[in-house]
């Protein structure tokens, strides 16, 4: 029994030696960090932008019809924070360099993606974003 768990020790040992597929452990750490405050603060968001939330039992202006559609404060706030975050992720990918993936001929500079993908794509978030009002009882 000792020789099959020295075995199985050699080739635990052999894969430490190899990187991480992470990078470094501090990149590793800063990865933990982001994964931990990202879930406190979409929790604590949650709060203030969904019915049920805690900020928006204590408050009532929360549950106050607003604007078109007359649509309560934390709902119009859920949706300005979607779009704010959907910006910044364009923006993001926007300016980021791409890199074409491993045995993918690169495209050329310029390139426009396929109209029928992004059209694709925005009928899906219509239907996601009209099923979330449906189920919401909107």
């Amino acid at each position: 029994m000792l020789a099959g768990c020295s075995g199985r020790g050699r080739a635990a040992s052999r894969r430490l030696d190899r990187p991480a597929p992470f990078g470094p452990p501090a990149r590793f750490a800063l990865l933990c960090a982001s994964i931990v405050i990202g879930s406190f603060s979409h929790i604590t968001w949650d709060a203030f932008t969904h019915q049920g939330g805690v900020v928006v039992n204590l408050w009532s202006g929360f549950s106050r019809r607003v604007g078109p559609g007359a649509l309560p404060v934390y709902q119009w706030l859920q949706y300005a924070s979607s779009l704010f975050g959907m910006i910044v992720l364009g923006v993001w990918a926007h300016g980021r360099p791409s890199a074409p993936a491993r045995g993918c001929p690169p495209r050329a500079h310029g390139a426009v993606p396929d109209p029928r993908a992004v059209a694709a794509a925005v009928a899906g978030g219509l239907l996601v974003v009209g099923g979330g009002r449906r189920r919401a009882g909107c």
